[in-house]
């Protein structure tokens, strides 16, 4: 009965009764201020903490969710969710569920008629709830996502036909359900589902019935096994399915295969059975535990924010990186598989076995990643793999030594903390601390250790120490010391060898590792040192040694009376993780000859030590061009090629100073040579199509010149191009050709890019053409994609802003960059204050003006400076913008004084 009913009730006493009502609410209120100042249960944001987490956990067990969903509505879904649970103890509790509108909430029998929610999360009354099993059921509505997070609405605009799918790491299975969105909090969950008849439904079981509602049916789907809320998912539309069976020792397991029906004419449906049935049989085995649900689908889905996401049998897979409109190459088969593995590897690691909380979330990214690659390597037609993967470590090296380095554990206060850590310390780090470890341990311990935790810890939550205390005990081995210096420390060492020969042979050998002043932690290694030595023209491989090192200073004896080498190298097959600072007789001779080192693993992992070198500002970037020149130009590895290319790439178009800015006479040398030795190139592999390729992907990568770009323009027009092309020039790579051709503002780009949008009316083509309207390198046309952007943000969905934003400021038209920096900084305060964490995230990523000066450093740091409340994803991105900044400008110095002219040249 509320104070109104009272007063109507009782009106004689009507003044008595408001001075009552008055001294209550007062009392009240005083009580709250002086007896109860404690800060409230749980913040008024889209996150969930690890503290009150970690109370709900304590007190909550035995969890399911019985969930229905009506999809038949435009704009939102309509659902029921029963939530059953048992209590230990009773406490402020709550059930997550953001943005969405609740209807009606009954708990334990008694209904509710006006439910405490804040738009964040539903508070269930105390004096409702009792010791022991609890029900709650819980009516509500929910529009689409539009950012790709939660339960996301796709129409095709080639055939308007409807495609949902959810996405839920690390805190969004709350938009499609109210729920305890935590990962140890682990439930089983049945699912009914009301859609149209013409679609598929998908989630974590196969349906067991479907019942004819009209023009809908009602899909009815068994209980699930017991996992966390991320990982459940809901995908629903008119998909095209291919199916299929794995069969492994242990059972057969259903496949399925979805995508657009627009696309499926461009999906290579056997690549992707062929790398599942592969990957079933390689895991398995590897982890000695058969596989632990059901079935097994894939979904490729538009729009995605990610590469994929390991949804418990049920995985997405971003469309756009994964379907090649136009022949695959085996870079893009090969980056398919590895995804593939990547996902299905979490159905154990991750799924199985899941982190308590997102403090360890690097242990499930760094074991898919790690055993991915070994899986890749092993069962697969990519025996190269680990190669691949040593380029991926360059990634973790660059971010290790930055700003943002962190350690690989570190703690996680909250859900919005967890999202900024995808990163590369995280996947790339992690996993190649693992590698380490594995080579520590001996592969055959370490693959004993997995199958006694997976046996241990089916089903459940772990945490480090779990992990940590189960190597222990299989290997025999002490690992607190590794364990505190390799995965809670930050930072990498570097080691470099000192030698000296007598007669022709080694008479002295040391290891000498290093830290920085600032992480100084030294760490123990374990390695394998490989001498070289120059024979008929080529460097062969004279003779390894597996060594094990820690401290400053470790004397190999092993190693001496060998042979004096050539070249030393001491982290062959890459086990270790560091960096490599080359001895001075090995760098010249790699400088003057790398192209001769006959094996081409150890080619491509001294190509990135090279380069490091550069990063670093060891090495300038002149220099690095020139042993490009001699030793690139000749290299016939293609992936070895791609990696240089792409460093190419980023000097001349990231670290050279900018067209309009003094000194770039030498760039533009550099641009015209790279562009002729492409063309070269092409005549010379025109018997080879694929490597021909490869080629004339370069040329567009470098591309600036007006005769290559009239060149590339009859590629584009099917005229006699001047290029001897004799491959296929398929749809994607029109488009890419077409995008270069517009940022640098080519006489009738634009009115080819809308010819080409006639050709290609899909989703892929229409965003392709958004690209080229944003690149339009024009004032006016900048301030209107600018304008655009942030006016639709709450409009267009997160894949079509993300497009937009890519081709804003490319880099070669930083003068435009330079027009927008204090709207950049005023925005972003605005979108960061908002939440909205994948736009304020990628707008500043992408966004971010940096100049490769001083004054770009400033402005950044007395941003930072000023504002206290961004988001933390954001201040992660600034200070990452803000070292890269930092660094280019070192280079730049550097690059200044290879040349006597320059020096002293103010720039």
């Amino acid at each position: 009965m509320t104070g109104a009913d009272v007063l109507r009730k009782f009106p004689l006493g009507e003044s008595l009764m408001k001075i009552l009502i008055w001294i209550a609410v007062f009392a009240s209120l005083v009580s709250c201020s002086f007896f109860n100042s404690e800060k409230p249960p749980r913040e008024l944001k889209a996150l969930l903490t690890e503290e009150y987490a970690r109370e709900r956990s304590e007190n909550i067990s035995d969890v399911t969710y019985q969930l229905k969903f009506d999809l038949t509505g435009e704009k939102s879904f309509a659902g029921t969710a029963a939530v059953h649970f048992t209590l230990k103890e009773k406490m402020f509790l709550s059930l997550d569920f953001v943005s969405g509108q609740v209807l009606d909430i009954t708990i334990n029998g008694q209904q509710i008629s006006s439910p405490s929610y804040n738009g964040f999360y539903i508070e269930l009354p105390e004096q409702l709830l009792k010791l022991g099993k609890n029900s709650v059921l819980i009516n509500y509505t929910h529009a689409y996502s539009k950012n790709g997070a939660g339960f996301y609405k796709y129409v095709d605009v080639k055939d308007n036909r409807v495609y949902l799918y959810s996405n839920f790491e690390p805190y969004h299975a709350n938009q499609l359900f109210p729920c305890f969105d935590q990962p140890d909090l682990k439930a089983r969950y049945t699912t009914q589902v009301l859609a149209p008849k013409a679609w598929h439904v998908i989630t974590a079981t196969r349906e067991t019935e479907k019942v004819d509602k009209g023009q809908y049916e009602m899909w009815y789907f068994p209980q699930s096994a017991k996992f966390s809320t991320y990982t459940y998912s809901l995908h629903a539309g008119e998909y095209e399915v291919w199916e299929d069976v794995a069969k492994t020792k242990n059972h057969e397991i259903p496949l399925r295969l979805f995508a657009r029906k627009s696309l499926a004419s461009f999906v290579k449906t056997e690549d992707w059975f062929t790398w599942t049935k592969q990957g079933f049989d390689f895991f398995e085995s590897y982890y000695s535990y058969p596989y632990p649900y059901g079935k097994y689908d894939q979904v490729l889905v538009p729009d995605f924010n990610h590469g994929a996401m390991e949804n418990v049998a049920a995985v997405t897979f971003n469309e756009d990186r994964f379907v090649t409109k136009g022949e695959k190459t085996r870079e893009q088969r090969r980056k398919l598989a590895t995804t593939l593995f990547h996902e299905m590897a979490h159905m154990w690691f991750g799924n199985l076995v899941t982190m308590k909380w997102w403090d360890d979330l690097w242990l499930n990214e760094s074991f898919a990643t790690y055993s991915s690659y070994v899986g890749l390597s092993e069962v697969t037609e990519f025996k190269e793999a680990w190669k691949i993967f040593n380029s991926r470590k360059q990634q973790s090296y660059r971010q290790d030594q930055s700003a943002t380095t962190h350690p690989i554990a570190q703690g996680c206060a909250h859900t919005q903390a967890a999202f900024a850590n995808f990163d590369s310390i995280t996947y790339g780090k992690g996993a190649s601390v693992l590698k380490q470890l594995s080579y520590l341990l001996g592969e055959k311990t370490y693959r004993k250790a997995l199958k006694k935790y997976f046996t241990d810890f089916a089903t459940q939550n772990t945490t480090l120490a779990d992990f940590m205390a189960t190597m222990e005990k299989v290997s025999g081995k002490q690992l607190q010391s590794w364990e505190q210096r390799w995965l809670k420390t930050e930072m990498l060492n570097q080691v470099e060898v000192f030698f000296t020969c007598q007669r022709g042979r080694i008479d002295h050998f040391e290891i000498y590792q290093t830290g920085t002043q600032e992480h100084p932690t030294l760490r123990t290694h374990k390695t394998r040192l490989a001498l070289f030595r120059r024979s008929g023209g080529l460097y062969k491989l004279n003779a390894t040694q597996a060594v094990e090192y820690s401290g400053g200073q470790t004397r190999v004896k092993k190693m001496e009376g060998r042979l004096c080498p050539d070249i030393v190298y001491p982290n062959y097959e890459d086990h270790d993780y560091v960096v490599v600072n080359f001895d001075k007789k090995s760098l010249q001779n790699i400088e003057a000859n790398l192209v001769t080192l006959q094996d081409p693993f150890i080619r491509s992992v001294i190509w990135s030590d090279l380069w490091a070198m550069v990063l670093n500002q060891e090495m300038s970037m002149n220099r690095y061009l020139e042993i490009v020149e001699f030793n690139g130009l000749v290299e016939k590895d293609l992936d070895i090629l791609s990696d240089i290319f792409d460093n190419v790439e980023v000097v001349l178009k990231e670290y050279f100073p900018d067209a309009g800015q003094p000194w770039v006479s030498k760039r533009e040398v550099w641009v015209k040579f790279f562009e002729q030795a492409i063309i070269t190139k092409m005549y010379e592999s025109i018997d080879e199509p694929i490597v021909q390729r490869h080629w004339f992907g370069y040329l567009v990568q470098v591309a600036e010149s007006p005769k290559v770009l009239r060149l590339l323009e009859k590629v584009v027009k099917r005229h006699r191009s001047g290029l001897p092309i004799n491959f296929e020039v398929g749809q994607d790579l029109r488009w890419d050709i077409l995008n270069t051709l517009v940022a640098h503002n080519y006489k009738g780009a634009v009115k080819l890019v809308a010819s080409e949008q006639k050709r290609d009316s899909s989703k892929r083509g229409e965003l392709k053409a958004l690209l080229a309207e944003s690149l339009e390198p024009s004032l006016e046309n900048k301030k209107k994609m600018f304008s655009r952007l942030l006016a639709k943000k709450e409009e267009l969905s997160f894949g079509t802003l993300r497009t937009i934003m890519a081709g804003l400021f490319p880099s070669q038209q930083k003068y435009f960059h330079r027009k927008f920096v204090d709207s950049f900084y005023k925005n972003l305060s605005k979108i960061s204050e908002s939440g909205e964490e994948y736009f304020a995230s990628e707008f500043a990523e992408t966004l971010v003006p940096t100049f490769c000066d001083q004054k770009s450093s400033t402005q950044i740091s007395k941003y930072l400076a000023a504002e206290k409340d961004l988001s933390f994803p954001v201040v992660k991105t600034l200070q990452a913008a803000l070292f890269e900044n930092q660094r280019c400008y070192k280079m730049r110095k550097i690059l200044k004084g290879d040349d006597p002219e320059m020096v002293g040249a103010g720039y």
